[in-house]
């Protein structure tokens, strides 16, 4: 029996009805049991201690005996009689004289009180009487003899078992009652035929039975979890939450009773989260419940719909948070909702492929959150820069305020139109207005021309073309570069030129119509000068005491503004001061005001350098207004312009992008207020516009045009585009406009005339001019004559060109502002050369007009410079943009040759180094060759080391050792080569450099010298010019500038703020403090002296041995050319194209 036993332990845990402790501890005692243990008694015990209910036992005891049903049968009795579930059938009913014996019948209890109660089995077993059995007759049958071998084996069986001895003591004897068997009958010859009839039929009723009762007991489990799936679609989430408790309470060993579980979770979390407005509720819901899941097999297939609660509920707290006013109340939702977010982040709950699917949704959810952190940490700082702004402005530290709220603002660009900021800058901006307090100036007036260290100049210019008629009597006053020249205007021949400097902005302003003046200012010194038209000299000269914007004139006030804030007017006639006031702030721009025909203003509109724009009065300076306009520091880049009432503010936003704010003003130029909407430019407003009647053109440096248009009678909207160009660049690019009669004159990389359609609101390209030249100063037009300034592609220099404004047809063209790149000896004289290769003898005229010989006719792409020396005393410069042309310079006529050489399509990357009377050039292709100057053909075979196809090859400025005839040159692979020059160049040396050579190779002695720039620092590296061995290094102080130069003591070197003269030996013999502004070339070898130009302009006298500085002066103009020194004078050429006379310094100055 104990078999069964542990079958029926089998099917327990095959069927998960029994937890696994339980089921061992019974695995336990049944093998330690003495006794014999049945699969009936497990069964009772387990009911007894409400493991498993009656309806259950009954069902695992007829699953065991159908199973068991198979085999022989050992057992008497059907299960339900040994568990005591059944009554026994009397034994009347089994008399002789009954026909057959009825079939056993398997009897299925339900989990019924009062069917459990009839079916307990008594506990006393009470003998039964045996009678002695009858056996008669079948009617009509004679008897037959049966033998033991007839028995069938059940028979057999039944016949041959035990019984149990009378002697067992009750103790002994089994659970369940104890039957007793009846006499076995004699054999009848149909007895087998009844007990296989009867098995049979019991086998099928068990079968039956264990079907009919699977099912019921099936369909019942269906049928409820079918309810509760449908409560739970229906949104009853409640019904749903109880329907599913149930069925796991009632049916734990259901294979769905885990769905059961995780749904019951999932159906209180959504009646919590949709059921109440405070999403706290569904969250504090899905804490408590969810972690109980953990581990259930059924959360997996579950885990979309959880991940859309969880969502949902996350979205719930956005909308929550947004309809939340109080900052703190927000805050604590955000704080709630991180929890909710541990959860949707906790793959348990959330997978990756729920993730995937939700991902629209959580980013938007993600995003809505950082927006509503944003929010609070936006009101937050808010609350405390309003706090902070008080105490500013109790303190009337306006600026201090401003910043607070500049850098609020550009954390949170909401906050701009914010009512509570909007009322602190309004306290500011009435502080501001206080503020502005009348200043004495201390203002400098001479009527002498500023003092110089040049003692003579040759101003170098080239005129060509018809005269100007229209323009007899007039002079021009034009800019280029860092000089203001005065031009004849019929002729375009130079009067005079003025050096104002090159590094803030300014253009010459024109007084009077036919006997017109100049005003000119020097903004980096605060100057500002009135000259006289036809000779240039000053009429008076005042100085600020600082920086200044370019001065506005208006009518025979100049107005002008320095960049500390204070504002001027002065009398343009003597230059003496009206008023100055100081405002509050630095300042932006220029002053402006009403312009000629714009309609009168007796106001003057300052921009500060950021937040406000002040209003002045012309006539005393007094601040009539302060308007806020909250601009950053830096964005505006031109002055407002006021037009029939309207005052046009100019922001750069951005990079791309400007904003035009239109404010209106009264009839007299007050009460400012923003009219309309802001007009956007892509690009930005870095030049004037320009008025054209009541238009404005505006045109931003990526070219786009708006022509505005002004209806001064309109109610609202006074201000329309009227017609508009697209941008036609996407790189910045300076621009000049001129408008006039509905024609603009464009001028940037051409000059090109639109015409204005204002019947189809367009605009109209009439025609192009000068492509490819970029223009560098505004248009003037004075009748119907335009000027014009610009630089011809691939040149250096400035053209001015008066030309027919309706056909843009040149008359005059003048070539100014060359770089001299060459001064040398000419006979008895001194020859100039500059880059366009215009060649001057310089004599007695301070200034030339025309070149004594031009061979490039003034064509565009001529830049000639690096001149070389070569072995017979000529001179040859390099064409830098065409560097297949070459100039040669020699004393007989005519001076200047121009060659040019077949070099294909490769180009020289270096200077160009003497081999005697041969020139070498290092090309990209990674050719060296040499040049014969004779027939400007390559001379022999050129050196050709080995470059991969399409690579492009970088040279060094190689070395000529003439002792040895050879030639050292390095290049980028980096390797460094000596070369034979014997019959072309042949190769006899070659090394491997580690690093890269920068700058040129020089000779110092039987060293080849150069630096190698590494990350670490640069490096300055010796080599012996015979076998290219390395020799000698000296760290730099610093990265080199120039040089170096080969001197009889040693190498010249130039870093950032040192200069260093270095021993053949790579020992340093000294070093000094030193501009950093590059050499122009090496040094001007006097005796024991060296005199060296910097690019800026200041000259140096050193002493050789020592670097002892002797002196010091400054030409305060930037130069271009190796000096030549003329007695007790030094010649050099300046990048304004002039040659500059200056008298060698003695006196020694700081250094800078």
């Amino acid at each position: 029996m104990q078999k069964t036993a542990k079958q029926f332990l089998d099917l327990l845990e095959s069927q998960q009805l029994l937890a696994p402790d339980i089921l061992g501890e019974l695995r336990r005692q049944l093998g330690e049991s003495k006794s014999r243990l049945t699969s009936e008694l497990i069964a009772r015990l387990l009911v007894d201690n409400g493991h498993l209910t009656k309806f259950q036992a009954t069902k695992l005891i007829a699953e065991l005996s159908a199973s068991s049903a198979k085999g022989p049968t050992t057992s008497s009795g059907t299960p339900s009689d040994d568990l005591g579930f059944a009554e026994d059938a009397p034994a009347s009913k089994h008399s002789p004289n009954s026909g057959a014996p009825p079939a056993p019948v398997a009897k299925v209890f339900v989990d019924d009180d009062s069917e459990t109660k009839s079916a307990q089995p008594t506990d006393d077993v009470v003998p039964a009487e045996i009678s002695p059995a009858r056996v008669s007759a079948m009617e009509g049958q004679p008897l037959v003899p049966v033998t033991k071998k007839n028995l069938s084996d059940t028979q057999a069986k039944r016949s041959s078992r035990k019984t149990t001895p009378p002697s067992a003591s009750p103790a002994d004897m089994p659970l369940r009652p104890r039957r007793v068997s009846a006499p076995q009958s004699k054999a009848n010859p149909y007895d087998s035929f009844r007990i296989l009839g009867v098995g049979l039929i019991l086998a099928l009723v068990l079968v039956a039975g264990f079907f009919l009762v699977n099912h019921f007991w099936r369909g019942n489990a269906d049928q409820r979890l079918q309810a509760a799936d449908s409560a739970y679609e229906q949104r009853s989430y409640e019904s749903a939450t109880l329907a599913y408790r149930e069925f796991a309470e009632v049916f734990p060993a259901n294979e769905k009773a885990s769905y059961a579980k995780v749904r019951a979770v999932l159906a209180a979390i959504r009646q919590a989260a949709e059921g109440a407005p405070d999403p706290k509720l569904g969250l504090e819901t899905a804490l408590n419940s969810l972690p109980g899941l953990v581990g259930e097999a059924a959360l997996a297939e579950q885990q979309s719909d959880l991940a859309g609660i969880l969502i949902a509920l996350a979205v719930k707290f956005n909308e929550r948070a947004d309809r939340t006013q109080g900052t703190a109340q927000r805050k604590l939702l955000m704080t709630d909702m991180e929890k909710l977010l541990e959860l949707i982040n906790d793959p348990q709950f959330v997978g990756v492929n729920q993730r995937n699917q939700q991902a629209p949704t959580l980013s938007r959810m993600q995003e809505d959150r950082q927006r509503i952190l944003r929010e609070i940490n936006r009101d937050e700082e808010l609350a405390s820069a309003l706090t902070a702004i008080d105490g500013k402005l109790a303190a009337q530290d306006t600026l201090g305020a401003y910043e607070i709220r500049k850098a609020l603002i550009n954390r949170y660009p909401l906050l701009e139109t914010n009512q509570e900021l909007a009322e602190r800058v309004q306290q500011a901006t009435s502080l501001e207005r206080s503020l502005v307090k009348p200043v004495s100036l201390d203002l400098k007036l001479t009527a002498t021309p500023p003092q110089t260290n040049v003692s003579r100049s040759f101003i170098l210019a080239n005129r060509s073309g018809p005269p100007a008629p229209a323009l007899k009597g007039q002079v021009l006053f034009v800019k280029a570069k860092g000089s203001v020249y005065g031009l004849d205007g019929e002729s375009g021949q130079i009067l005079w030129r003025h050096f104002v400097g090159q590094y803030f902005p300014s253009q010459p302003l024109r007084v009077g119509e036919n006997d017109a003046d100049a005003i000119v200012s020097q903004p980096e010194l605060g100057t500002i000068s009135r000259l006289t038209g036809s000779n240039g000299e000053p009429k008076w000269s005042a100085n600020l005491g600082s920086a200044t914007h370019n001065p506005t004139l208006a009518g025979e006030e100049l107005l002008v503004a320095t960049l500390q804030g204070t504002v001027a007017r002065l009398d343009t006639a003597t230059g003496q001061l009206a008023w100055a006031v100081q405002l509050p702030q630095a300042t932006a721009t220029s002053p402006t005001t009403s312009q000629v025909g714009a309609g009168e203003n007796p106001q003057l509109y300052v921009l500060a350098d950021h937040s406000n724009l002040f209003v002045l009065s012309r006539s005393d300076g007094t601040c009539s207004e302060v308007f806020y306009l909250g601009h950053r520091s830096g964005s505006s880049a031109v002055p407002p312009i006021w037009l029939l009432g309207q005052l046009f503010v100019f922001e750069n936003i951005s990079t791309k992008s400007c904003k035009i704010r239109i404010l209106s003003t009264t009839s007299t130029g007050l009460e400012l207020q923003e009219s309309q909407p802001p007009l956007i430019m892509d690009g930005n407003v870095v030049t004037p516009p320009q008025i054209d009647g009541r238009r404005l053109v505006v045109q931003s440096d990526l070219g786009q045009i708006k022509v505005l248009d002004i209806e001064p009678t309109a109610k609202t909207q006074r201000v329309s585009e009227l017609a508009t160009l697209p941008k036609n660049t996407s790189q910045p690019r300076k621009s000049w406009l001129f408008a006039d009669n509905n024609h603009v004159l464009v001028a940037d990389r051409q000059l090109m005339r639109i015409d204005v359609q204002v019947a189809t609101l367009s605009m109209s390209h009439a025609w192009l001019k000068y492509d490819g030249d970029r223009f560098v100063a505004p248009l003037q037009k004075l009748g119907n004559t335009l000027i014009h300034a610009r630089t011809q592609r691939g040149t250096q220099g400035i053209r001015i060109t008066a030309a027919n404004a309706e056909s843009g047809e040149a008359y005059w063209e003048t070539d100014l502002a060359v770089p001299v790149t060459y001064i040398g000896p000419s006979g008895t004289g001194y020859e100039a050369v500059n880059s366009s290769g215009m060649l001057y003898v310089l004599g007695n005229q301070p200034i030339r007009t025309e070149a004594d010989e031009n061979p490039g006719r003034s064509q565009p792409e001529l830049l000639y410079e690096h001149a070389t020396t070569l072995s017979d005393g000529r001179v040859v410069l390099m064409n830098s943009s065409r560097t297949n042309q070459l100039a040669i310079i020699s004393a007989s006529a005519p001076k200047m040759k121009l060659l040019s050489i077949n070099l294909g399509i490769a180009r020289a990357t270096c200077p160009p180094v003497a081999v005697g009377d041969e020139l070498a050039l290092g090309l990209d292709s990674g050719q060296l060759v040499l040049v014969d100057l004779a027939t400007a053909a390559i001379a022999g075979t050129p050196y050709q080391p080995a470059v991969q196809a399409g690579q492009k090859m970088r040279w060094n400025s190689p070395v000529y050792m003439a002792s040895s005839q050879s030639l050292i040159a390095a290049n980028d692979i980096p390797s460094l080569v000596r070369l034979s020059s014997e019959d072309g160049l042949r190769m006899t040396n070659e090394v491997a450099l580690d690093d890269a050579l920068v700058g040129p190779l020089v000779a110092v002695g039987e060293h080849v010298c150069a630096v190698a720039a590494t990350e670490a620092g640069d490096t300055l590296q010796f080599f012996d010019s015979t076998n290219l061995q390395r020799g000698a290094n000296w760290p730099l102080p610093g990265r080199l500038v120039s040089g170096p130069y080969a001197t009889e003591q040693g190498c010249l070197l130039q870093t950032d703020g040192k200069l260093a003269l270095v021993s053949p030996q790579g020992q340093p013999l000294w070093t000094i403090d030193f501009p950093a502004s590059p050499l122009v070339s090496s040094p001007l070898v006097s005796g024991a002296n060296w005199s060296l130009a910097t690019r800026s302009g200041q000259v140096w006298v050193l002493s050789a041995s020592d670097g002892q500085l002797l002196g010091r002066a400054d030409v305060a103009q930037p130069l271009s050319s190796p000096m030549l020194q003329l007695g007790s004078s030094l010649l050099m050429g300046s990048e304004e194209g002039a040659v500059l006379a200056l008298p060698i310094p003695t006196t020694p100055a700081e250094a800078p």
